[in-house]
């Protein structure tokens, strides 16, 4: 190659890398300006403070068994703690916490009040048509209707969300009712650490699962950890449906494991597409600073972690450029995802719990988990 030649391509190369960073550069611009511009919406500008919740991982929970799920939460939450940010709290650098105020409530009747205000009246007129049409709602196991949550995923590649990795997968699979798996609702151990899905299921027989939502809750918080319905059934108003009932059991249904929660978190309010924010907006979310003060098992990890192995076992996991420790406190634990080799369907959960790995945090044993 001659000098010509190699300076040519050194320019051409320098060139490209500069175009790159001028892209990030006004990609970062303009993403900081959609911020700005959803913030407003809100009346986060200026001088004006989004209101402070504060969280507490534990109540009257002092159980070492449910270090996992508080890791969890923490994994989740502290972006939008006050700790974590710079400066003021309405910053452009940080994100809000997109929240519904259950304390605001006395009752799911004021709480759809307000929701069919935000939406003049027409996503309670969705919820009713769904219900009409036959759909149910109810609490299912973990794990519960896989065939039916690999249907939903590959329903819709693209949602408000953003694109969804692992939708052409789903797509591509082959559904069959036969290995549907049916996993009965049961009680957590916990009132205020656990992780509870539920399912949105249409008339027909056998039944489908149209949508799924995961609610997980740490002390006085409860987060919507994953929240997705069947394309082919989003116009038939399930998801909300699927939202107001779960609100009727936070706010009304008197269960222990609702009892005490007082904020419900669905990710930032910068997050997502326009639809995303609209839709939350009109079921009553608003941005929200937390004073989450970091919990002792924020370092939580079980016994032999390796991140390098947990992606080895879990082969999506590195497809889609997950992060090992965060997903599996966040996800895997609970999925039953292998973390090390060990003997085949056996619930990894027990296997944390039996090893050990919560005792080194004191209290008590975690042996009867």
């Amino acid at each position: 190659m001659t000098g010509e030649m190699s300076e040519s391509l050194a320019g051409w190369c320098w060139t490209a890398i500069e175009n790159v960073a001028e892209a990030r550069r006004l990609f970062k611009i303009a993403e900081t300006l959609g911020h700005r511009r959803r913030r407003k919406r809100y009346g986060l500008l200026g001088d004006v403070q989004a209101p402070l919740a504060a969280i507490r991982f534990r109540e009257h929970c002092h159980n070492t068994r449910c270090a996992c799920h508080v890791a969890a939460l923490w994994d989740g939450v502290r972006g939008f703690s006050r700790d974590a940010r710079t400066g003021s709290l309405h910053s452009m650098a940080r994100p809000f916490a997109s929240m519904i105020g259950l304390g605001d409530f006395g009752s799911y009747a004021d709480y759809m009040r307000e929701a069919s205000r935000l939406s003049d009246g027409n996503d309670r007129r969705e919820a009713a048509r769904a219900r009409k049409r036959g759909y149910t709602t109810r609490r299912i196991g973990q794990n519960s209707h896989n065939v039916s949550l690999r249907d939903i995923v590959g329903s819709k590649w693209r949602r408000s969300g953003g694109i969804v990795a692992a939708s052409r997968e789903a797509s591509l699979a082959r559904s069959d009712d036969a290995n549907q798996t049916i996993v009965p609702f049961t009680k957590p151990a916990c009132n205020e650490h656990w992780r509870i899905d539920f399912g949105v299921f249409n008339k027909s027989a056998p039944e489908r699962m149209m949508g799924k939502a995961t609610l997980g809750r740490s002390g006085n918080l409860i987060e919507i950890v994953f929240f997705m319905g069947h394309g082919a059934a989003l116009r038939d108003g399930v998801m909300k449906l699927l939202m107001f009932d779960m609100m009727q059991w936070l706010l009304d249904s008197g269960d222990p494991l609702a009892a005490g929660a007082e904020f419900l978190m669905y990710g930032a309010v910068e997050e997502g597409a326009a639809g995303r924010d609209k839709w939350r907006r009109r079921l009553g979310f608003h941005p929200f600073a937390l004073d989450a003060p970091s919990p002792p098992e924020r370092d939580w990890r079980p016994e032999g972690w390796n991140p390098a192995v947990y992606l080895a076992l879990n082969p999506d996991l590195r497809a889609a450029g997950a992060m090992p420790l965060a997903h599996f406190r966040l996800n895997g634990v609970f999925e039953e995802r292998p973390y090390r080799p060990g003997k085949p369907g056996r619930s990894r959960l027990a296997q944390i719990v039996g090893s050990g790995a919560l005792d080194d945090l004191g209290g008590v044993p975690a042996t009867d988990f």
